[in-house]
């Protein structure tokens, strides 16, 4: 009962309270063999189920069949007392929801990219986009995704040759879509739905004029305004003061969901010191948030990837969760919504300057154009994993201020390109962005290696994170990573740790299961940095240095 009530995502008000409490706690005894198994596929704790875990974590999976496969599995998973078979289709739907999780990626990056190209599908009361090899099965997914970015009702629709084309559309609150839809019937060959989601079907040609219905009555639905996104802020806390506690009581109010939302907290004036992307393809954001005070919390913003992170200070509106790792429990904020904080106008004038770019990224001989224009009284060269012979070279922590940065090499991660920008405050960028010599797993860890023995011979097996960064051109946390899979092996045992330092000894105990589980992590860390330097090396010159300037700037390209 409750795995269907919040799957279908029922109004969590009266009897529905009480049913969906009741059917956690049957779910946490983990009698039937189904569930156990799609439990174990998707790494859940029984004993912890909550209607989040059934949301995200059960919900996507069984979806998956229908999307995707046969629905028919779903009921055999539910029947089932035969672990084995239960197993076999909780690994199938695993499969599936993978799947689904790459083919919803592409549509919603092609819908966006389609906006991009062409504004003007964004521009009116609603959104519409459609190709002809788009997957009916995730068009509803791709459909919130442009809602929860435009704030508008939006149809994502695929139109095969020689067949009718196929929409979804999902709203936003004050417009019932399903209404909209009704009143265009006479395009349609069919639809259905409710006020927040709908589907329907519709000859291909018809689509354009579809679209212009649609949005008339979406329009005289808003009466020529569209609804304001509203978010309703239960109080507005210091960073300091939350705690699993807190947590813990907020919980009481659970199970939460549609008519009765997560209490959502605000911290006024905070700003990101650290963030990575995380995600089978650094679709997520980890971050490092601190107030003025200096106290900080963990944060990580769903499906961010492709949004400007605030540079300045904002406020933060959030969700307090906590976070199940490994066994440990700690505090983790959601991200919900942020709110910039518009600086006074002469702090902006006052701060500006102007940047020339000289892009040299996709020429065929990189090391003759910087000799040819290499001046070393007033150039400094960043370079990391990879030298060049004669020309002094510098790691991000070694910049200094200059009027010309040469960028040799392509950083880590964002906050390694914004640090070394905002470290010399160039007036003048040479970008020639070349590959990292360590982005490979088996080379990684082979430099990593090195480096370890390197420091018990020299240094006392003092780990320094900053150096060891600098000299094979990744974040820390991923040379944390690698180190992580030494000790794992057996080959170095952490005997020490400091803010910016681990101290290590030869030799230990070997776990298979860790170095089975840290490998994962080194490769998902390459993962995250080997997307972001793709984009670094394809994007616009001019774009990149301006997101990676935290103050506003005047940039000539």
């Amino acid at each position: 009962m409750a795995l269907g009530l919040v799957a279908d995502v029922v109004p969590h008000r009266g009897d529905v309270r009480y049913l969906i409490q009741r059917g956690l706690e049957a779910l946490r005894q983990g009698e039937r063999t189904g569930i156990q198994a799609l439990l174990e596929v998707a790494e859940l704790d029984p004993a912890r189920l909550g209607e989040d875990d059934i949301s995200y974590g059960l919900a996507p999976r069984l979806n998956a069949l229908g999307r995707l496969g046969d629905a028919s599995s779903g009921v055999e998973l539910f029947l089932t007392d035969d672990v084995i078979r239960a197993r076999t289709i909780a690994a199938e739907l695993e499969a599936l929801n993978v799947r689904r999780q790459f083919l919803s990626r592409q549509v919603t990056a092609a819908a966006l990219k389609q906006i991009e190209q062409k504004p003007v599908l964004a521009a009116g009361p609603l959104i519409m986009v459609s190709h002809e090899d788009w997957p009916a099965g995730v068009l509803g997914i791709a459909a919130s995704r442009l809602v929860e970015r435009y704030g508008k009702p939006a149809v994502v629709a695929c139109r095969p040759q020689g067949q009718p084309a196929r929409g979804s559309a999902r709203s936003v609150p004050g417009i019932d879509v399903h209404a909209a839809l009704a009143s265009q019937q006479h395009l349609l060959e069919g639809f259905g739905g409710h006020p927040m989601a709908a589907g329907f079907s519709v000859a291909g040609e018809r689509l354009a004029e579809l679209h212009e219905g649609l949005a008339r009555a979406v329009q005289e639905m808003a009466g020529g305004v569209l609804p304001e996104r509203a978010l309703a802020i239960r109080a507005y806390t210091a960073l300091s003061e939350l705690n699993l506690d807190l947590v813990d009581e907020l919980a009481r109010l659970a199970p939460f969901g549609p008519g009765n939302e997560h209490p959502v907290l605000a911290t006024r004036s905070v700003h990101v010191t650290q963030e990575r992307t995380i995600g089978r393809t650094g679709e997520h954001r980890r971050m490092q948030i601190q107030d003025e005070l200096g106290h900080a919390q963990t944060a990580v913003w769903w499906n961010s990837a492709d949004v400007r992170v605030p540079a300045d200070s904002f406020d933060l509106a959030y969700i307090v969760r906590a976070n199940e790792f490994r066994g440990e429990r700690s505090l983790q904020l959601e991200w919900v919504d942020a709110r910039v904080k518009e600086a006074p106008s002469v702090e902006i004038a006052a701060a500006a300057s102007s940047v020339d770019i000289a892009d040299y990224r996709q020429i065929a001989q990189p090391e003759p154009a910087l000799r040819a224009l290499w001046d070393a009284e007033v150039m400094q060269l960043w370079a990391e994993g990879e030298r060049v012979a004669g020309i002094t070279g510098r790691g991000r922590y070694e910049l200094l201020p200059g009027k010309h940065l040469v960028v040799w090499t392509v950083p880590p991660a964002p906050g390694v390109w914004r640090r070394a920008l905002s470290e010399v405050r160039p007036q003048r960028v040479f970008l020639f962005a070349l590959g990292a010599p360590f982005d490979e797993v088996e080379g990684f860890l082979d430099g990593v290696a090195g480096l370890v023995r390197h420091a018990l011979r020299a240094y006392g097996g003092r780990l320094d994170w900053p150096r060891m960064a600098q000299a094979l051109a990744h974040r820390e946390d991923t040379l944390q990573a690698g180190v992580r899979w030494l000790v794992a092996r057996g080959q170095v045992t952490r005997v020490g740790q400091e803010p910016d330092a681990w101290v290590v000894t030869s030799g230990g105990e070997r776990d298979e299961n860790a170095e089975r589980s840290t490998y994962r992590a080194v490769h998902e860390h390459l993962q995250e940095t080997a997307a972001y330097r793709e984009h670094f090396r394809h994007s616009d010159a001019l774009q990149l240095v301006s997101d990676g300037l935290r103050s506003g700037m005047v940039l000539r390209g």
